[in-house]
């Protein structure tokens, strides 16, 4: 379910074409679709027996889970006519501090690729790739696994500052403050 892919569906007239292995996740989006009176296209598939092309190729909180980026990324650029656009946690951020010592369970199931090998990878198939924050302030990510007075302070604020970004312009973000780390990648011509 990606709220990111309907808000290009809605606001940018996007044509939405959901990839999801799980039949749940697809039935998420579909709801979420409908309840905002907007199309999209579902496709219940593992991303790597894709075909086609798309203008634009999205997928947020993937990379991470990603042990090799060169495979993965080769794939999204098989898949992409125009632009790349991902982002993941910012792992970067000073609040990764947080989360890997309060939230290590977690943790563990996310890998930090470096910007070189994602930019290399992404050159390497013909894309311009530059990285990207955005996003709150990170404090923690939830849930807290090992909870006391500190984590319950870092959970409130990140709380706060989530909400904060209602009305805060957090497009402008910091590589060791925002939430998110994001790249844009376009085709070279």
């Amino acid at each position: 379910m990606s709220f990111r892919l309907l808000s290009l569906a809605k606001f940018r007239n996007a044509d939405a074409v959901a990839v999801d292995y799980s039949a749940v996740g697809l039935h998420k989006t579909v709801e979420l679709f409908t309840l905002n009176h907007t199309r999209v296209n579902c496709i219940q598939a593992d991303m790597f027996d894709l075909t086609g092309a798309y203008d634009v190729t999205t997928h947020w909180g993937v990379l991470e889970h990603q042990i090799e980026v060169g495979p993965f990324l080769a794939k999204c650029s098989d898949l992409t006519k125009a632009t790349m656009v991902f982002s993941m946690p910012n792992m970067l951020a000073f609040g990764a501090f947080g989360w890997r010592r309060y939230s290590s369970s977690n943790w563990k199931l996310h890998i930090l690729h470096s910007n070189t090998a994602i930019e290399s990878e992404c050159q390497r198939h013909g894309f311009d790739c530059r990285p990207e924050f955005f996003g709150p302030p990170f404090f923690c990510i939830s849930p807290i696994e090992k909870g006391n007075a500190a984590t319950a302070l870092l959970s409130r604020a990140q709380v706060w500052a989530d909400r904060l970004g209602r009305v805060l312009p957090y497009q402008y973000g910091h590589r060791r403050i925002s939430q998110n780390r994001a790249f844009v990648c376009r085709r070279l011509s």
